[in-house]
């Protein structure tokens, strides 16, 4: 029956990561398995975050950001964004005594893409640690983006995230580290946008790459520096975060679509460069078992974690932090976060 399905390829599959980035999948370049799965999405969920008023577009690195105090629909879920532009509930900006605060770094599957606002793996976990603490109060603020790169992580680690002291600073790395980085370094390049960091600069001088050079002519010429960038960047993030008091960790949060080779090449190389810069490192990358991927993915034709996903998302990532954050010097409730079936949370 399999062969009978509308399923995707790789090129279907890497259509559609980069029409994920800013809504810009081109209808001709469709195979027709993906036309007949795309035929079927309801009306508006094509539309972007900045459509829908979510998003704003910026001037340099970062490209865009959420916008402060937006309650909308996206993806047919609602998408909340707190006063400080993060989709999260609100928090105090000063860290209230006898907590432990958090912050996680990401794109759109740590975002919550087309979940409810209570359904994120985040919102999930919070709730199962505070549950397991006798005192100590747990904040996870989650500062992710639809998109973001390493590189715009790092611009609003910079500008945001530090001013509210977290304890630990969870960047989320996906297989696809080299895609996101390059359309994020040459779109802004295309439109001559700040770099706001001196070493980018140094590599398009390496690369011959001029601003304002089309991103479709100056990505072949930086591909063979996304490996060093990323270093770079991680070693940045270790910086800023080691000034500002708080642990950097590194974590492998799974793709429901992740392959083989994603798991078995890319995620130990990644892991090494962020171990290489002195970041600590979890995996969460048998979160999903052998788990049918139409179980875990919001829909047919949209491969982001659903929320049975974000449940068993939040179940790995809390024993992972059992496991291994009291030797990151991180607190964690002396009971079990989690106990039954993903289903009960």
């Amino acid at each position: 029956s399999s062969l009978q399905e509308a399923r995707f390829n790789q090129r279907d599959e890497a259509l559609l990561e980069r029409g994920y980035y800013e809504g810009l999948l081109e209808s001709n370049s469709f195979t027709s398995a993906l036309w007949q799965v795309q035929a079927s999405r309801p009306p508006g969920w094509d539309q972007t975050l900045v459509e829908v008023g979510a998003a704003q577009r910026t001037t340099d690195l970062q490209r865009y950001q959420l916008v402060p105090g937006v309650e909308t629909e996206f993806r047919q879920a609602m998408l909340t964004i707190n006063r400080w532009g993060m989709r999260d509930r609100d928090y105090a900006q000063v860290k209230p005594d006898g907590t432990a605060r958090f912050a996680i770094l990401g794109a759109s599957d740590e975002m919550g893409w087309g979940v409810e606002n209570d359904e994120v793996f985040d919102e999930v976990l919070e709730r199962q640690m505070n549950a397991a603490s006798d005192s100590l109060r747990y904040e996870l603020l989650n500062f992710a983006v639809s998109g973001y790169s390493l590189l715009q992580n790092l611009v609003l680690t910079e500008r945001t995230v530090l001013d509210f002291a977290p304890d630990a600073v969870f960047y989320m790395a996906h297989a696809n580290y080299a895609e996101r980085l390059l359309d994020t370094f040459t779109r802004t390049i295309a439109e001559g946008g700040d770099l706001a960091y001196p070493f980018l600069g140094e590599i398009l001088a390496r690369a011959g790459v001029q601003q304002g050079m089309p991103a479709d002519e100056s990505r072949p010429l930086l591909q063979p520096f996304v490996d060093e960038i990323e270093a770079w960047g991680y070693a940045q993030l270790v910086a800023m975060c080691e000034a500002a008091g708080a642990v950097p960790v590194w974590v492998y949060f799974p793709r429901t679509y992740d392959t083989g080779d994603d798991f078995d090449v890319i995620l130990p190389r990644l892991q090494a460069m962020a171990a290489a810069a002195g970041m600590h490192t979890l995996s969460l990358a048998d979160t999903y078992g052998d788990l049918d991927e139409r179980l875990i993915q919001l829909a047919p034709w949209d491969k982001h974690p659903n929320a049975r996903a974000h449940r068993l998302l939040a179940i790995r990532f809390g024993q992972e932090l059992k496991r291994h954050a009291p030797r990151f010097g991180l607190p964690m409730p002396r009971r079990a976060i989690f106990s039954g079936t993903d289903e009960a949370f």
